[in-house]
């Protein structure tokens, strides 16, 4: 996931860079080192831009983000 280190405002500006935001919830993941969340955004095309971006990224925590669309 997303370094815990980015917080929690962070994590929000970067996915609001991707289109308007309608929910964001977000808290760090056991492993202590990365976050976990759901977003929801306003229309279909900013979450495909946002899956097409992140999902499978390498953050450098040896594990790669994982999205999915609901």
């Amino acid at each position: 996931g997303f370094p815990s280190s980015m917080g929690e405002d962070a994590l929000r500006m970067t996915l609001e860079g991707m289109g308007a935001v309608k929910e964001f919830e977000a808290s760090e993941s056991s492993d202590g080192l990365s976050m976990q969340g759901k977003v929801t955004f306003e229309d279909p095309e900013s979450a495909k831009k946002c899956m097409a971006e992140y999902h499978g990224m390498d953050m450098g925590l040896g594990t790669k983000i994982q999205m999915t669309s609901i």
